[in-house]
């Protein structure tokens, strides 16, 4: 009997301990499920919601180019797929925006929808890049300069096929000698060595655009003796 007992009392506490398992789990009764309910939305007085938002693929998009995201960091622009609605949304996002906060959707149609990219007008697409030049926390985007040859990319290509009415943009960056830091082993080691900055990627971009020759010298004080023959140069067609 003794022992029928203790099975008793053992089967009954396993079941207590289910059932306050259960309750635990779903968070109280009814009632107390009831009362600990929270209103999630936004308040009358203008208090934010607690629920995370969820951004369009345009919004996050404009997000990246905020954060200063290289191109291919962005996973926004990597996946972005864009509907029509989407599409017409970026296009005219950048047509009243034609600043950095419009490069990832600039490139999002670049890459996969030409038309409408091509629909851009030149004077916007390179307001775009150049003020991107001028924001970006890197510029991987735009190649490598160095001494002996120079390497275009994504960024750089792009602004070269906009031409010359890409120079009225570029020429202020000429003055711009913040430096130009890269991601990467090699990348990153050609940025410190040749101390890059801004205003380099500038000249290297309007020299190419004019067809003109171009000296990258390691040190930038003569760097910057070329820069000022180029500004003096632009001056001059210019008046």
């Amino acid at each position: 009997m003794a022992i029928k007992a203790r099975a008793m009392i053992i089967s009954l506490g396993i079941v207590t301990l289910a059932l306050l398992s259960l309750y635990l789990i779903r968070g109280g009764s009814p009632e107390e499920r009831k009362d600990a309910n929270v209103d999630l939305t936004p308040a009358k007085n203008g208090s934010k919601s607690m629920q995370a938002k969820l951004l369009s693929p345009i919004e996050n998009l404009i997000e990246d180019a905020k954060k200063g995201l290289t191109l291919n960091d962005s996973r926004s622009l990597t996946q972005a797929l864009l509907n029509s609605d989407e599409i017409n949304s970026a296009v005219a996002y950048i047509n009243a925006h034609p600043d950095y906060t419009s490069y990832h959707l600039l490139f999002a149609l670049r890459r996969k929808h030409m038309a409408e990219y091509n629909g851009l007008g030149l004077d916007t697409k390179s307001q775009v890049m150049t003020s991107a030049l001028s924001k970006v926390s890197v510029l991987n985007d735009w190649g490598i300069l160095t001494p002996s040859v120079s390497s275009n990319r994504e960024a750089a290509l792009a602004i070269l096929e906009a031409g010359k009415p890409a120079l009225t943009f570029l020429r202020p960056l000429l003055a711009d000698k913040n430096p130009a830091l890269l991601e990467g082993s090699k990348e990153a080691t050609a940025a410190i060595d040749y101390k890059y900055r801004r205003c380099d990627f500038a000249y290297h971009l309007i020299s190419q655009i004019l067809g003109r020759p171009e000296v990258f010298d390691r040190n930038p004080q003569k760097r910057d003796q070329e820069i000022e023959a180029l500004q003096k140069e632009l001056d001059k067609s210019i008046t």
